[in-house]
């Protein structure tokens, strides 16, 4: 399309329209989300991300990149660039500043950054780091193939202690529960609950997990931390773990929002909220006095562009959250939510024969009535639209043909139906719109016509 702005036009939801001398463009002006990408100097997949009131750091597939912020500024505003951390180039995987310095989990090992560079504290692929509440001097480093200890005994930085040698798995996602056992997760090979000994040299016990203790799968479960408890993410919701029983059950609190998901993600903000992703769909519960709210909707231009299974969401404040997408970041502002609701339409754009032939279209009326086909002229293509611009990509469409159909469509994104061999009779095509929010058009698009004998 041209460069060359002709005219501008700023619609009832803020957004502009701009008049190219060969095209129109669509701005979201009005948006949430920012997307932090390549083009805003940043490469790579977003994996995590921390901030610590001045800086913002991002970690990526390229390595940790970091933005000099004020607390109240957007993470993303600014004329300020990103900037790659000395000696931290290649896959990043996590970034925890909870324990005194700011710690990450690399390809490479675990790195600290100090001075404003990465330093090596151990060789070897580290996922995450976790502080034991029963050994609250030592910090618990996930690898790639064991769990190491580390501690503060000879210096205010942490320090490899030791490794934990009798138990050799992938670390990567872990919880401590309130007896001080660690439920490891590994979505590939089962759930896993381990004891370490006192001296965190060894492991007690281990225990493998699976359907016969009340899951409802083998596989693909994740363990997380909801009001201090250990919660399990699979297949068929949220389960919680029944000491006495050794089994898992569906946790109450959440049946209603997650019966019959599969859940990936949870992550508790400062407020009580809990984010999730679920189906590739991210959303939010709000916590209240009486439970959860449920509020998705707001998210549906994030679904299925989550880095799958390495899902990450940081809600840094009530006015940022961060969220890790296969192109960088998305940075989301729900301050900037459109608080109005603007309605929207579906519309029959043309009808054609067999023969490509219009029959009608481009009209201002939506519904012709009542028109009179001969029989020759009984397969008809029907192409339809919607006027929600935000995300067109995640527009979907249901029809029916009442006289023919005898229930309406599943969902598509495809924005034609054609109808071959239609008996005489009377008929009404009927289309109906959902847009990037579930949000559903305001009111069904129709066309009536008859098929003579």
């Amino acid at each position: 399309q041209s460069s060359s702005i002709l005219s501008m036009h700023t619609d009832e939801g803020g957004n502009l329209w701009l008049g190219l001398e060969n095209g129109i463009d669509f701005v979201e002006l009005s948006s949430p989300f920012t997307a932090i990408s390549e083009r805003s100097g940043l490469p790579g997949t977003g994996f995590a991300s921390v901030h610590d009131g001045s800086r913002l750091y991002l970690g990526t597939s390229h390595g940790v990149y970091y933005k000099d912020r004020f607390a109240d500024e957007n993470p993303v505003a600014g004329d300020s660039e990103f900037k790659l951390v000395e000696n931290s180039s290649g896959q990043v995987w996590n970034l925890d500043n909870r324990f005194g310095e700011l710690l990450i989990g690399h390809n490479n090992g675990a790195l600290s950054i100090h001075d404003g560079k990465a330093e090596r504290i151990i060789d070897g692929g580290m996922w995450i780091f976790m502080r034991s509440e029963k050994h609250p001097d030592f910090l618990l480093a996930g690898g790639y193939s064991a769990l190491s200890i580390f501690d503060k005994a000879t210096s205010q930085s942490w320090h490899f202690r030791n490794m934990l040698p009798d138990f050799r798995e992938s670390f990567r996602i872990m919880e401590e529960d309130q007896n001080g056992n660690l439920w490891l997760s590994h979505p590939h090979k089962g759930l896993f609950r381990l004891t370490p000994h006192d001296s965190l040299t060894r492991f007690t016990s281990v225990k493998f997990y699976n359907v016969a203790h009340g899951l409802p799968s083998d596989f693909s479960n994740y363990v997380s931390k909801i009001d201090g408890v250990v919660v399990f993410l699979t297949e068929k919701g949220i389960y919680r773990f029944n000491e006495q029983l050794d089994r898992f059950d569906p946790d109450p609190r959440f049946t209603e929002y997650f019966n019959g998901k599969a859940v990936t993600k949870l992550v508790e903000d400062a407020r009580g909220n809990v984010w999730f992703v679920a189906e590739h769909r991210p959303g939010m519960l709000l916590k209240g006095s009486d439970g959860y709210k449920l509020s998705e909707a707001r998210f549906g231009k994030l679904e299925g562009k989550l880095v799958a299974n390495f899902e990450h969401i940081n809600p840094i404040d009530d006015w940022n959250v961060l969220f890790g997408t296969e192109e960088g970041f998305v940075h989301y502002d729900p301050s900037r939510h459109q608080k109005k609701k603007i309605p929207f339409y579906a519309h029959i754009r043309k009808v054609e024969d067999s023969n490509e032939k219009i029959i009608w279209g481009n009209s201002a009326h939506a519904d012709p009535g009542g028109l009179r086909l001969p029989y020759e002229r009984n397969e008809l293509r029907f192409t339809f639209s919607c006027t929600s611009y935000r995300d067109l990509e995640k527009n979907r469409y249901q029809y029916m043909l009442v006289g023919f159909d005898k229930t309406w469509s599943e969902w598509t994104s495809r924005t034609q139906k054609e109808y071959t061999n239609l008996p005489e009779g009377k008929y009404v095509f009927k289309v109906r719109a959902r847009n990037d929010s579930h949000e559903l058009s305001e009111k069904d698009a129709s066309f009536t016509f008859r098929i003579l004998p």
